[in-house]
């Protein structure tokens, strides 16, 4: 699920998820080129996910050295914004089991 934030944030990926079963099929870099094709450039993530952090690495996204606490928790977050050309995204292999439909 990928869902872009709100009318006074439009620039930042507000939350992004795949299921676990459907990893490494190439539905997250999908949805992160729809997001950046509409021109979202930044987006927080949980400062000790570290897999998720690797997976927007991966894609273009670097560190912007902003950090802030998650609501209502303890956990810290970390601002990345995207730099990388958007082909790619979309050209990166991917380790899928499950056939493209």
């Amino acid at each position: 699920m990928i869902r872009r934030a709100t009318v006074n944030d439009a620039s930042r990926i507000k939350e992004l998820y795949v299921d676990h079963f459907f990893e490494n099929c190439g539905i997250g870099s999908e949805r992160m080129a729809f997001a950046i094709k509409r021109n979202c450039r930044y987006l927080w993530v949980l400062e000790k996910n570290t897999d998720a952090r690797r997976f927007y690495e991966r894609r273009g996204f670097t560190d912007t050295g902003k950090r802030r606490l998650e609501e209502g928790t303890t956990e810290y977050l970390v601002e990345m914004k995207w730099q990388k050309p958007i082909l790619e995204v979309l050209e990166q292999k991917h380790d899928c089991i499950f056939p493209r439909l």
